[in-house]
């Protein structure tokens, strides 16, 4: 007999059974040696077998290795044949009578079962003698020595298999000799037929047995399956029970197992709460994951368990704030890992369960923080700290936004709003300090009309338009410019928009601005923009608005609140708040009341008759929550709430319950009613008498009517509607507007449209669309039966404002405004002056003129074709006097103006293939470079021009263009390429008709900036920040300069030197190569090019300053700061040097009346006396 553990240390070696299993196993063994039976290697095999742990055919051969394994370590013995010995006095009969075997009987010991009895020997005839029994004294075989089965399976089959009649491998009886002719009855065939039938009959029944219990087995299974399916959990399990207990053998015991624990699983969470359910589940995990089958059996159900189970966990842990659920949800999401196969485990469900859990904590920790921030603030408020309290309130918030409203903050936060009051004084204004000193500037203003008409107005009227930086008036009739003044950029909150102020001032209709450069509010003629007053603020104001009669409020740069009388000149009170305010105060007649949002948290109710704060109300509002300015609609307070990026709220607060009689109640009690928006507001609310418009980013129009009885819902919708806009592109921005005239309401957008109110149908129903494809700036502005519409075009430069027929959108004048001057130069006289514009408008003017500031017409209007980028400036030359050649990188067409005719002349050249640049004169004509690497001359004094091209050498699939040309003598041009190539081309023919290469020269690097000479020599940058200098007659390398960084402007030639500017902010000026020298200017941009005045140069930059650098000392000496920024400059005439400006003015300096005051780095230009 083998012992088990000889197949236990196969098992382990191979590793086919778990080690759990086998010290189960091995357990049993030892508690089986002592009884009467222990367990060998086989039967340990068919225990593994029944239980799924080894298949049968993988039993059989380790069974086999084991057995040939211990063959032979243990070798078997011989066992000598036992010898028959006849009787003394008995005669011997031959062998062959007696039919002995030529070979002894080997007998074999039985197992451990003794040996069967065989049956009995029939009784000897009486003349029989017995035999003498065998020796005795030959050795007997050893009892440790067990014979092997005679195959592997022989133990494992020899249970299931019933009991059959043994063979015993026994010596036969010793009998006496008897003759065979002499037969007893017990020796018949029918004996031996009889008991081998009776054998197969028991044989046959017991399988027959076997298989009636086996069916029925089945049978209970089945029965057991459907009630599981069926959600019978109990039925279930206890069919399962039975199952196991009757066929422990089946084939589906070890699934049943399986199916038992998920029985109990599905019982446990369909009956006990979460957490107890989890403990169930965990217990019974343990039993059946070890099994087999329970991957096979379990996946699927596990995966359909255990994610809602944590899912539950997790909201009850988020709800109650419980740190156990917590534990319990996240042990219950720790099993879904571990127990469900990752291709079917629902992933994006399990990361919302960890986020909720996620936020359970942070709740958790939230009430924690509540208390402690809650205790701070206390602290804070019993000592007078309220700044601090919003600090600790907001960075409390900022970790834990949830708790906004909560009810303990809200009641100290209510307490604090009280105690803001003391803090809300109105006190004297401080000293307005005295105006910046500026060079004396004259302005000449350029407009163009586009459409010329007139409108159904009187000839008085006047409409003030503004784009936030610079107003404009216009002759409401006709569209003419009458004035134009720059007021700086605004500084006020986003969202806000402030229409033109009008006021009152002598009896004149006057328009008042808060002019940000000058740091006052600007009172100006509205019919000629003569300065009227001028109220000096301590702060650039933000913005302006008219109170009552001539009084008006201002609000500063600074949040500041400021009172001023426009009639007198003066600001009467200065309002100082704890909290600086988003917007201007929207103001109450009966009783007066200004209601002041702060820019976080707090509403203020000021009576601006006593000077002092009636009320502060807590809205909880964080900064930029506001987003565009309250209004008043009736006797309710509209609050405009940004909810997040894509949506908006109207917040409608009673104004009636918030008196001077009823001081201390709070916001929340006087809200009565929320509005969700469809999207979010850029523009102000707008509101006629009883109704509320309003239009969204999306192009949502929605109107709504006051209804005074409905007090808890005054506010209802009317009629809404789309407007036909719609979205701009992504690379632009416009911001939607709305106006409501009677039962007639205009949008503008990308578009100005005009609908109908039906309110019976609750919709708004378009009219007429007209200028589509624009950008508006601004609200439309109704004049009777006119609509004044200010916009901006796509890449376009500048302005536009038209005047269109409310009924039907026919419009009556367009007009260009603000384009930016390009060039300017003195007419074939030198009587006048001739401007072009980025647009390509021409404009004149008498250089006599004395009254300024002047207003221009274009003499000449055209409109370029569309320019890539509004980014994009224009090419400009001046081939002869008085005639230009203009146009824009990224275009196919090239603008010639010629201002020597009365009126100037224009003329549009196309190309086949857009401009690169760059544009040079040459030989009374133009060379432009194009995109395919060619170069083009046109004539200016043909009016058709034939153009003479050169096309240099290509490589296929690479783009080449020209980055700097030059103009020699003799009609000769060097160029320069993307690719390195310097090339020099002489014009040839009368007229000219072809480019003749003279000579080529080729860098290592390519080239990446324009080209410029000094003297007999052509300067370029290269790519690897190189500043080369070239011989212009021979194209040779003479230096080689090193830069500190990119060339980003330049090289350009002015007055004999060459001058340029690297990407950190070094300005570099040489008369040749060996006399380099700069001057740190920051990030300050030059414009035009630069003047030079004796041993001084003057450089105009883009942002607005003139600045003069001592040639001599290297230093920047002087800097005049004009405020403006600059599009074209430095022209100089005699004493005066012209300026454009990118809001389509040019200035005039007079460099006599400047008195330049000397310091080390920079100082400011005075005008003189």
């Amino acid at each position: 007999m083998i012992p088990a553990e000889a197949l236990f240390k196969v098992l382990e070696e191979k590793d086919l059974v778990p080690p759990e299993v086998l010290a189960e196993l091995r357990a049993h063994v030892a508690r089986s040696l002592k009884t009467a039976k222990p367990i060998n290697a086989a039967m340990a095999a068919r225990i593994l077998v029944e239980q799924g742990y080894l298949s049968r055919l993988l039993a059989q051969r380790l069974m086999s290795q084991i057995e040939a394994e211990w063959s032979a370590r243990n070798p078997r013995q011989k066992i000598e044949p036992l010898v028959l010995r006849p009787l003394e006095g008995t005669p011997v009969p031959d062998e062959e009578n007696i039919g002995l075997a030529d070979e002894p009987v080997d007998l074999l010991p039985l197992e451990e079962e003794p040996p069967r009895k065989t049956p009995a020997a029939p009784s000897p005839p009486p003349r029989a003698v017995p035999l003498e029994p065998a020796d005795t004294t030959s050795p007997a075989p050893s009892r440790d020595f067990e014979p092997p089965p005679s195959s592997p399976t022989e133990d494992l089959l020899s249970e299931l298999l019933p009991p059959t009649s043994p063979t015993p491998a026994t010596v036969p009886p010793v009998t006496t000799w008897t003759s065979p002719r002499r037969k007893t009855p017990w020796e018949s065939p029918l004996i031996l037929f009889g008991g081998g039938g009776i054998l197969l009959l028991l044989f046959a029944g017991v399988v027959l047995f076997w298989s009636l219990n086996r069916r029925s087995g089945d049978d209970l299974l089945a029965e057991a399956d459907a009630d599981y399916h069926a959600g019978s959990y109990t039925q279930a399990i206890h069919k399962y029970t039975q199952f196991l207990d009757n066929f422990p053998r089946h084939p589906q015991a070890g699934p049943v197992k399986v199916r038992r624990g998920l029985a109990q699983i599905r019982q446990a969470v369909q009956t006990q709460e979460s957490a107890a359910a989890l403990s169930a589940i965990k217990e019974v995990l343990d039993q059946i994951s070890p099994l087999p089958d329970f991957h096979a059996e379990a996946d699927a159900e596990l995966t359909a368990i255990l994610p809602p189970l944590a899912e539950n966990l997790a909201r009850a842990a988020l709800q109650k704030a419980d740190p156990a659920l917590v534990e319990k949800a996240q042990e219950a999401l720790a099993y879904c890992r571990r127990f469900i196969p990752q291709d079917k485990r629902p992933v994006a469900k399990l990361d919302e369960i960890a986020t909720t859990l996620e936020l359970a904590r942070r709740r958790i920790s939230e009430t924690e923080e509540l208390a402690q921030t809650i205790g701070r603030l206390k602290e804070l408020l019993a000592k007078g700290d309220l700044d601090q309290v919003y600090e600790v309130r907001r960075k409390f918030l900022q970790n834990y936004p949830q708790a906004k409203n909560n009810a303990e903050l809200i009641r100290v936060m209510r307490r604090v709003a009280e105690a803001e009051k003391d803090r809300v004084k109105f006190v004297e204004p401080s000293p307005a300090p005295n105006p910046p000193n500026r060079p004396q500037v004259e302005q000449t203003a350029v407009f163009a009309f586009l459409k010329k008409g007139e409108a159904p107005l009187p000839e008085d009227r006047v409409s003030v338009v503004s784009d936030q930086s610079s107003a404009f008036a216009l002759e409401a009739r006709t569209g003419k410019l009458l004035w134009q003044r720059r007021i700086g950029e605004s500084v006020g909150a986003a969202g806000s928009f402030q229409m033109p102020c009008i006021v009152e001032i002598d009896n004149h209709p006057a328009v008042a601005l808060p002019d940000r450069i000058n740091r006052c509010v600007a009172c100006l003629e509205l019919s000629t923009g003569n300065s009227l007053r001028e109220i000096r603020l301590p702060e650039p104001p933000a913005e302006c608005a008219l109170a009552t009669g001539h009084v008006g409020t201002i609000l500063g740069s600074s949040r500041r609140i400021y009172l001023v009388d426009f009639q007198e000149e003066k600001i009467l009170r200065e309002l100082i708040l704890p909290q600086k305010p988003a917007f201007l105060p929207v103001l109450t007649e009966s009783p007066p009341r200004w209601y002041l949002v702060g820019e976080h948290s707090n509403l203020f109710v000021i009576d601006p008759d006593k000077g002092t704060c009636v009320d502060v109300w807590y809205l909880g509002h964080e900064p930029g929550q506001l987003c565009v300015p309250p209004v008043i609609v009736g006797e309710y307070l509209v609050l405009p709430m940004q909810k997040n990026g894509q949506t908006a709220q109207l917040r409608v607060l009673a104004l009636s319950q918030k008196n001077a009689e009823s001081p201390g109640s709070q916001a929340d009690e006087a809200s009565i009613q929320d509005i969700e928006l469809p999207g979010k507001l850029l523009t102000p609310l707008q509101v006629q008498e009883s109704r509320l418009s309003l239009i969204t980013h999306g192009g949502h129009v929605q109107v709504y009517q006051l209804r005074a009885r409905e007090r808890q819902k005054p506010l209802a919708l009317l009629a809404e509607g789309k407007s036909p806009g719609g979205l701009p592109r992504s690379d632009q921005w416009v911001a939607p507007w709305v106006v409501l005239t009677g039962e007639s309401l205009f949008t503008a957008d990308t578009s100005l449209a005009q609908f109908e109110l039906q309110a019976s149908a609750a919709r708004l129903i378009p009219r007429w669309v007209a200028c589509e494809n624009t950008l508006a700036i601004a609200p439309p502005v109704i004049m009777d039966s006119t609509v004044f519409y200010a916009y901006r075009r796509p890449n376009r430069p500048g302005i536009f404002v038209t005047a269109v027929n409310s009924a039907d959108g026919r419009s009556y004048w367009e007009v260009h405004l603000s384009d930016p001057g390009v060039s300017l130069a003195p007419s074939a006289s030198h009587q006048s002056l001739v401007a072009v514009t980025w647009s390509g408008h021409v404009a004149g003017w008498n250089l006599g003129e004395k009254q300024f500031p002047q207003v221009v017409e274009a003499l000449a209007t055209t409109e370029m074709p569309t320019v890539p980028s509004p980014k994009v400036e224009p090419l400009t030359c001046s081939p002869v006097p008085g005639l230009w050649v203009m146009t824009y990188p990224g275009t196919t067409a090239l603008l010639k103006i010629d201002a020597r005719s009365d009126p100037p002349k224009q003329q549009l050249v196309r190309f086949a293939r857009a401009v690169a640049g760059p544009l040079v004169p040459l030989a009374n004509g133009c060379t432009v470079g194009l995109e395919d690497g060619s170069l083009v001359w046109l004539s200016c004094e043909q009016e058709t021009p034939q153009p003479v091209a050169y096309l240099g050498p290509t490589v296929p699939g690479e783009t080449t263009h020209y980055s700097g040309a030059v103009a020699l003598k003799d009609q000769t041009l060097i160029a320069a390429d993307s690719r390195g190539h310097l090339v020099k081309l002489r014009l040839e023919g009368n007229p000219p008709d072809h480019f003749r290469l003279e000579r080529q020269q080729s860098h290592r690097v390519p080239f990446v900036s324009p080209l410029a000479q000094l003297d007999k020599l052509v300067v370029i940058s290269d790519a690897e920040n190189n500043l080369v200098f070239f011989d212009a007659e021979t194209l040779q390398s003479t230096a080689t300069i090193p830069l500190p960084g990119e060339c980003i402007w330049g090289p350009v030639t002015g007055d004999n030197l060459v001058c340029f500017m690297t990407a950190d902010g070094t300005f570099f000026w040489l008369n040749d190569a060996n006399s380099m020298r700069k001057v740190p200017m920051g990030n300050r941009s030059p414009v035009g090019l630069p003047i030079r005045r004796g041993q001084s140069l003057l450089v105009a930059t883009s942002s607005g300053e003139l600045i003069t650098i001592d040639l001599t000392t290297e230093k920047i000496t002087d800097t005049a700061r004009l405020e403006t920024p600059l599009s074209a400059g430095g022209t100089l005439l005699g004493n005066e040097l012209w300026l454009g400006t990118l809001e389509g003015c040019w200035l005039r300096v007079s460099l006599d009346s400047l008195r330049l005051s000397r310091t080390n780095d920079s100082a400011s230009l005075s005008a003189t006396p």
